[in-house]
């Protein structure tokens, strides 16, 4: 059986640079080890592990809409990923608590990671 295809955004391409520079900057994670995981993350993407769908205005207009319930605690970059989820028909894995519970009570598929 074939493995799911991955699929990312350019969204997921900077908060991935920004996490592991948050990792560097608080001790973490040494700056050759972020660099590493740059370098695989882009020979990834080059050798075709995922599949890159772009982020279109129609994603902006649902995050919106969910923030605007004024019922979640949606934050701006987390409500972005589940529209492009919730859209492409994929299921969006994290391992923040808060983002998987968002995407659970707006019917988003998720899958949390836990350590």
């Amino acid at each position: 059986m074939r493995a799911p295809q991955l699929v990312i955004s350019a969204l997921v391409e900077v908060e991935f640079a920004s996490a592991l520079g948050r990792r560097v900057r608080v001790g973490d994670l040494n700056a050759a080890s972020a660099r590493a995981a740059l370098t695989q993350f882009h020979a990834h993407q080059s050798e075709g592990f995922y599949r890159l769908i772009p982020i279109e205005r129609s994603h902006f207009d649902r995050a919106r809409r969910w923030i605007e319930t004024l019922r979640t605690p949606l934050r701006t970059l987390d409500a972005l990923h589940l529209a492009l989820a919730a859209d492409s028909g994929s299921v969006l894995i994290t391992a923040d608590v808060r983002l998987a519970r968002a995407a659970s009570s707006l019917r988003v598929r998720r899958r949390l990671l836990r350590a």
